[in-house]
């Protein structure tokens, strides 16, 4: 493969401490080095001057999108074009979601991820089946159950592809996940009505996420603080889905302040998302898309048709700072599984955005992708 090595010049960088103008120098797929803007990279540019320039977005929570569902194809093909979809939309690393369902689609799913060959794709994300069926939402009330150890076994095994794992803390036992956290499996609650006392059980057994903040668990009340405010309280590292349907500004503004640099953005995506569907099946369900809503037969939010570059502007109309907003789309998603920031030296992994905050490019390895707008 010839050598290819180019200049991202003058732009708008976010880094540590903020954002500084300078230039990133990209060498076969990695990024080589960050130049002040006072020093003269190495040619051919790539005029930036009119750009920011951030870590690539990671989604952790990506159900699908433009026009497919993992739980549906949880094949190679669909991998592939999650992560062509993905770059138009900055983003460059994710986790594919598969939601309950039965053991065999969980094998399928854990089969494809380690045949696939591309970019993009972190790993799995495994959203139940060990949920509170109180607090189901969307998913399949007939496929929540109990741990089998079949299955624990089946995920632990899979320890290489399956990254994360949500369940309800109080409907498994605590060795389960210290199980899982001792396999390297980042083990999050949600669909959760789980109280003070469990959830601090689940985090001294190694629980350290939560997933959609606010969604499918117990509000806060005086003196039942619950699983909401015992995660809020102890800063574990929390998912959120910012498209504004989800969980209302205040909320968003209330977690940002109590979390700082533990809250992510995370995009729940389903086929609507980056695609013009109106209605689509989910867990069984017919889901309709009216008004950006993406809504079950009885009202339930299924998913969302959200892209991560839509919600990193959804969260700067809601008063979170950019620099923020591109952290928690960016650099927040990677600690929380254990990564290291995007530095010179690693795989170069970028966004630049317009002013506007739409996508103009973005960088995964050797590929430098422009979006056309």
């Amino acid at each position: 493969m010839a050598h290819c090595k180019y200049s991202l010049t003058g732009a708008r960088i976010l880094t540590r401490q903020g954002f500084t103008c300078g230039h990133l120098v990209i060498a076969d797929g990695v990024l080589e080095a960050w130049l002040p803007y006072n020093q003269s990279p190495p040619r051919p540019w790539v005029d930036c001057s009119e750009l920011t320039i951030a870590p690539g977005f990671v989604d952790l929570q990506q159900n699908g999108g433009y026009g497919l569902l993992f739980n549906d194809t949880p094949d190679v093909q669909t991998l592939e074009k999650l992560n062509e979809g993905n770059l138009n939309h900055g983003t460059t690393g994710f986790l594919a979601t598969l939601i309950t369902d039965e053991d065999a689609k969980v094998g399928a799913a854990i089969d494809a991820a380690r045949r696939y060959q591309g970019q993009g794709l972190i790993g799995l994300h495994l959203e139940g089946p060990w949920l509170n069926p109180n607090r189901g939402g969307i998913h399949d009330s007939d496929l929540i159950r109990p741990v089998s150890n079949d299955l624990l076994n089946t995920i632990i095994e899979a320890k290489d592809v399956v990254k994360l794992v949500t369940l309800a803390p109080e409907v498994v036992d605590e060795e389960v996940i210290r199980t899982l956290a001792r396999a390297g499996i980042k083990v999050s609650g949600g669909h959760t009505l789980a109280s003070e006392t469990q959830s601090l059980g689940a985090i001294g057994a190694g629980m350290d996420m939560a997933t959609h903040l606010f969604n499918a668990m117990p509000p806060i009340s005086a003196r039942s603080p619950g699983f909401t405010a015992t995660v809020l309280d102890r800063r574990l590292y929390c998912g959120l889905v910012g498209d504004g349907i989800h969980v209302s500004s205040a909320n968003v503004r209330l977690a940002h302040r109590l979390l700082a640099d533990k809250l992510f953005l995370v995009t729940d995506a389903t086929p609507a998302s980056g695609a013009d569907v109106r209605e689509f099946e989910f867990a069984g369900k017919s889901i309709s898309v009216e008004n950006d809503r993406c809504l079950g037969p009885d009202g339930t939010i299924g998913g969302s048709n959200l892209t991560m570059d839509k919600g990193v502007q959804r969260l700067v109309a809601m008063d979170i700072p950019l620099a923020d907003a591109l952290a928690m789309a960016g650099v927040t998603p990677r600690l929380a599984l254990g990564l290291p920031r995007i530095q010179p030296g690693m795989k170069a992994e970028l966004v630049g955005l317009c002013p506007g905050l739409e996508v103009r490019g973005t960088v995964q390895g050797r590929q430098l992708l422009e979006v056309a707008r």
